[in-house]
């Protein structure tokens, strides 16, 4: 739970991520995906090279930050974050990850202005970001495992039947393995 300084202090960031939010979103996406090559496949990396998704994170941590008293304003931005998530299959386990890199990265831009007090506010107003992702995101993955033929997570298929549509198209039928 944030304190009252922590929120103090999460706000008056505000101007400095309207400055270099993109930088630190792009030095944190650069550090994770070396660190974690495992992590590329959930993040489409057409989107890293033109610079989009370092914008929307940049943007979407401004807008945490802007409503970080009263986050419940960001519902639909949430649903959306979150239903992009579980099309990738983004998990409960990768939060601690790119938190970690997001801090290093605030801490790096900062530089000597960082200190413990900041990054401790920003550790803890990630935290609260993160459950109330994960909480949005374990929703979903339960509607659609409980969904007719629905599942959650990795899923083997077969195909069980192709059909050539026109000279340039064919379409595959796949079943699940199990």
């Amino acid at each position: 739970m944030l304190t009252e300084k922590q929120i103090e202090l999460v706000k008056s960031s505000v101007p400095f991520l309207q400055e270099h939010g993109v930088e630190i979103t792009s030095i944190m996406y650069s550090q994770m995906l070396a660190n974690n090559p495992e992590l590329r496949q959930i993040f489409n990396q057409g989107h890293q090279r033109t610079g989009r998704q370092q914008i929307s994170l940049a943007a979407a941590v401004l807008a945490y930050a802007q409503n970080i008293e009263n986050p419940i304003v960001l519902f639909n931005a949430v649903k959306h974050i979150a239903s992009k998530h579980v099309s990738l299959n983004i998990r409960a386990e990768h939060y601690p990850i790119v938190g970690k890199h997001l801090l290093d990265a605030i801490e790096k831009v900062l530089g000597d202005k960082a200190n413990d007090e900041i990054l401790d506010a920003w550790a803890e107003a990630y935290a609260q970001l993160a459950e109330i992702l994960i909480k949005t995101e374990s929703e979903l993955y339960e509607d659609c495992a409980n969904s007719v033929g629905g599942w959650s997570g990795w899923r083997s298929f077969r195909i069980s039947n192709k059909k050539k549509e026109t000279e340039d198209v064919t379409s595959f039928i796949l079943e699940p393995v199990d």
